[in-house]
């Protein structure tokens, strides 16, 4: 055989592997750029069909989409946790509108979060909200800031209730106890950390071993 005929067949060899190689890196990059895209209506009444979302998210180049006829204030979403379970780091879940993902803003933010910490970018076709992009991350961390600033509010009504509770307690001469809603925010203040017991105690106007008393009745 002519050495040209041979360095033919090694190049045609050398081209084959190449393309062999490109195949293989066309295939992680297809597994790692995939989208799954999450429908939900809560009735089948509601404005935004099913079928409106499904069509969308398919649209945008969902290669699966799953969907629920379900309420968002049902914490029980089994569509939805199979979804969580099943995305990866570099995957992409997508969703019509924001609120087809979180019952609320605290609800929202936990679940984009949960993908943050995984790697797992959140794109919403409504909001144009793409957290593989800064300003993606920047509308998120203005919602998380919105959610702390709501927070924040409810515990000040927590406390102007607690206020008001005890100065009528004082006044109509009765014993005064807190309701077990408020009971369980101051719980969940302790827990968080971020509240010193004393400063809590203060707040409410009960004694550090009440808000222990709180914790112990609420397990």
């Amino acid at each position: 055989m002519s050495n040209n005929k041979k360095n033919n067949i090694n190049l045609i060899l050398d081209k084959s592997d190449e393309i062999k190689e490109i195949q293989i890196i066309f295939n992680i990059l297809r597994v790692k750029l995939m989208k799954i895209g999450y429908a939900r209506v809560s009735t089948k009444h509601q404005g935004e069909s099913l079928d409106q979302q499904i069509k969308l998210l398919k649209q945008s180049g969902c290669s699966e989409v799953y969907s629920e006829v379900i309420s968002g204030a049902n914490s029980k979403r089994p569509e939805l946790t199979k979804v969580l379970e099943l995305l990866k780091s570099n995957d992409t879940l997508i969703i019509t509108s924001i609120d087809r993902l979180g019952r609320s803003l605290k609800d929202l933010i936990s679940i984009v979060s949960h993908l943050q910490e995984n790697s797992i970018n959140f794109y919403s076709l409504k909001e144009q909200m793409d957290t593989s992009t800064d300003t993606g991350m920047l509308m998120f961390n203005m919602m998380g800031s919105i959610a702390e600033f709501e927070r924040k509010l409810i515990n000040r009504r927590i406390y102007d209730g607690v206020q008001r509770a005890h100065e009528l307690g004082k006044y109509k001469g009765r014993t005064y106890s807190v309701d077990k809603d408020i009971r369980k925010e101051y719980v969940q203040m302790m827990q968080s950390g971020k509240y010193t017991i004393a400063y809590l105690a203060k707040m409410a106007k009960v004694s550090r071993q009440t808000l222990y008393n709180w914790k112990a009745d609420l397990q």
